[in-house]
């Protein structure tokens, strides 16, 4: 009969006791070489966790100003795309309606007019453009579109024409003053958007200038270049053949001059993307760099917890020798 004694009885359970603390160390030592973060983080930062929530606060901060950035700059992007489709067409078409002065051409007449229709559908549709649901020229109102359909647009200009009796050019011409001046008819029944964007509304709009609308001033000389070229497509009525001649010729010189307030606007747009470039870059950085100082609060030093590993490896095996002689286990069972 064998007996084992209260000294070998401690003897096996501090064994016991040594395994599990090595077992659980090396458990956490190769997942820290794993994920390079350490796994006693309040080790890590004293019990003090205030600088790592002020970091977690100012990456989570970022993160959502970056997000707004990058869906502005996005936007900016499309309203750029847009209005640079509008100047080209508007010089083209431009240049067909000029070159209509002369000797009377009608089949000429008629395909330029006609060309000049489908520019004003196209240019509508162009200042119609959403993103993400959101309507791009429309200003506050981002809902819903910012202008009707071109031919509710020149049925209301005709409308104003009809009402005032104007049948010569300079009359009609006139007329669509009125009808685009401020207050008028097409900021009360056309135009479906909102006032332009603050920066005080926008939040990352203040680091540009206001985005532009459709109603904007700028925009005002190609509507009434447009509108007078489809009304004459439509079959306006002039008092005389050559106040048609007369409408075609400014409607030609109208579009010409309209495209520097294109190139205005494009410029200020211009100038977003400019500045969305800068603010997106320096917020990265920043939070690039908040991140960086995070990690170096809990980041590990591979290599020493290398060198650990090797030390606990060392450590079991040599408890496994001892454990061994005790109890006649296998490595392969001791370490189960």
């Amino acid at each position: 009969m064998s007996f084992i004694s209260i000294g070998d009885l401690a003897q096996s359970l501090q064994l016991r006791r040594d395994n599990a603390r090595l077992s659980a160390r090396f458990d956490e030592l190769t997942r820290e070489l794993s994920t390079g973060r350490t796994a006693r983080l309040d080790d890590a930062v004293g019990g003090d966790y205030r600088a790592l929530a002020a970091f977690d606060s100012g990456i989570a901060k970022a993160r959502t100003t970056l997000t707004s950035l990058s869906e502005f700059a996005l936007e900016t992007d499309a309203r750029q795309t847009a209005l640079s489709s509008i100047r080209e067409a508007t010089d083209r078409v431009a240049g067909q309606l000029l070159l209509l002065q002369g000797a009377p051409r009608p089949t000429l007449e008629a395909e330029v007019l006609s060309d000049a229709a489908q520019a004003f559908d196209r240019a509508v549709a162009q200042l119609n453009t959403q993103i993400g649901g959101r309507s791009l020229f429309a200003g506050t109102r981002v809902d819903g579109p910012a202008l009707p359909p071109a031919s509710d647009i020149l049925n209301s200009a005709e409308a104003v024409i009809v009402a005032q009796g104007a049948v010569t050019a300079a009359d009609i011409e006139a007329a669509l003053d009125d009808w685009l001046a401020p207050g008028g008819d097409f900021d009360t029944l056309v135009y479906r958007g909102g006032p332009p964007v603050s920066g005080d509304t926008a939040g990352v709009l203040s680091l540009a200038s206001v985005a532009p609308t459709a109603a904007t001033p700028e925009l005002r000389g190609l509507v009434k270049g447009f509108v007078t070229s489809a009304l004459l497509e439509r079959g306006l009525t002039t008092a005389t053949p050559e106040d048609r001649e007369t409408l075609l010729r400014r409607s030609g010189d109208i579009l010409l001059n309209a495209r520097e307030g294109v190139l205005s606007l494009q410029a200020q747009v211009g100038t977003m993307q400019e500045n969305l470039d800068v603010a997106i870059a320096e917020t990265a950085a920043e939070r690039d760099g908040l991140e960086v100082a995070r990690a170096s609060l809990t980041e590990i030093d591979p290599f020493e917890v290398a060198s650990e590993i090797e030390a606990v490896e060392t450590q079991l095996r040599s408890l496994y020798v001892l454990t061994s002689k005790m109890s006649g286990l296998s490595l392969t069972d001791y370490l189960r």
